[in-house]
């Protein structure tokens, strides 16, 4: 029976392990945010913490007029500002007023703690330290007559009682210092945190805030194009075919020398043959002698169209490589481009 009994039982453990349901994982696929969203995020986050900034800003400007307001406060225990000269008129009775000597004056109190009666004595002299008026002393029989009890007292009880008025004052002024102090000590705690948390509050802006750096391009100023000379911008061919006023027809060849030693304050150099020929119409024309001509024409080089006279020891010369006269810094293949026009003495008969 035992042995039925756990042939039964086994089957039923089978059949428990397999009916136990698998769990399936749920997969969830985040979305990225769109650069707009971002956008928006850090905005609201930033027009937050803008709010906190404000809030943290009219804090401080509190704490601030606090500390003023005990700053001017405390001015009004400085002693400087202890007497006071005030003028107005004399009162009629003064009778609970005790009249005595005071160092060389007279002393006028009464038995209550403050006395004083704003500026109603216009012959005295207010004395917070003594917490009366002082007079001079011919002032004696009128303070008398107007009700002022006189009384005999010794000089030194009156120091001894300023000294002690005196030694109340102080203390009052160092404790009042003391308190603002100890104050202070707290609104500079205060001022410290917010300063922190305005500091980590723009640590946090810069984190959220796109890492893109703007870079200013400034506009580059367009310098104007000059046009540059080149001897091959026309052919020779062309060039032989031009003709010019006052000149001889063109032909291969130079002429060496400068015409700024012969006629001064003349320019020789020109990157077009129109220029060069304007230059000599309207400006050598007028300087050349008819007895002592030294203009020999016009010769393009490979710099420039370019104004010669006729005062150099090889005058005309034509293409040669086996040259020895050829300027020895020209290449001959440019020297074989050079061309001349010659001036027509004729034209100034």
């Amino acid at each position: 029976m035992a042995q039925t009994q756990t042939q039964t039982q086994t089957p039923s453990l089978q059949t428990q392990t397999t009916t136990t349901p698998k769990i399936k994982k749920r997969v969830i696929f985040k979305r990225n945010k769109t650069p707009e969203e971002k956008a928006k995020k850090t905005a609201t986050f930033q027009e937050s913490i803008d709010i906190k900034n404000e809030v943290l800003e009219e804090e401080l400007t509190k704490i601030a007029e606090e500390i003023l307001k005990e700053e001017e406060h405390a001015k009004g225990y400085d002693e400087d500002t202890a007497d006071e000269e005030e003028d107005q008129d004399f009162p009629s009775l003064c009778e609970s007023y005790t009249l005595q000597n005071y160092k060389n004056g007279l002393l006028l109190t009464n038995d209550e703690k403050d006395c004083y009666m704003g500026n109603v004595f216009s012959e005295g002299w207010w004395n917070k330290s003594l917490n009366g008026y002082v007079f001079k002393k011919d002032k004696k029989e009128e303070l008398i007559r107007d009700g002022a009890k006189f009384i005999e007292t010794n000089p030194k009880e009156i120091e001894m009682n300023e000294l002690q008025t005196k030694k109340i004052y102080k203390k009052k002024v160092r404790d009042r210092t003391y308190k603002l102090e100890k104050k202070n000590k707290k609104i500079l705690a205060q001022i410290e945190n917010l300063k922190k948390q305005l500091n980590e509050n723009k640590k946090e802006i810069k984190k959220l805030t796109p890492s893109i750096k703007t870079k200013t391009v400034k506009p580059k100023k367009e310098k104007p194009k000059v046009k540059k000379y080149s001897v091959d911008e026309k052919s020779v061919a062309d060039e032989l075919k031009e003709i010019l006023e006052d000149h001889l027809p063109p032909i291969k060849g130079w002429v060496q020398g400068n015409i700024k030693e012969v006629y001064l304050n003349v320019e020789d150099k020109f990157k077009t043959l129109k220029e060069a020929h304007d230059y000599y119409k309207e400006t050598l024309k007028a300087k050349i002698d008819k007895n002592d001509n030294k203009y020999v024409g016009i010769v393009k080089t490979s710099s420039g169209y370019i104004l010669k006279p006729n005062t150099h020891k090889h005058g005309l010369q034509q293409f040669n490589p086996k040259n020895p006269n050829t300027p020895a810094n020209i290449k001959a293949s440019y020297l074989g481009k050079w061309i001349i026009w010659r001036f027509d003495v004729k034209c100034l008969e």
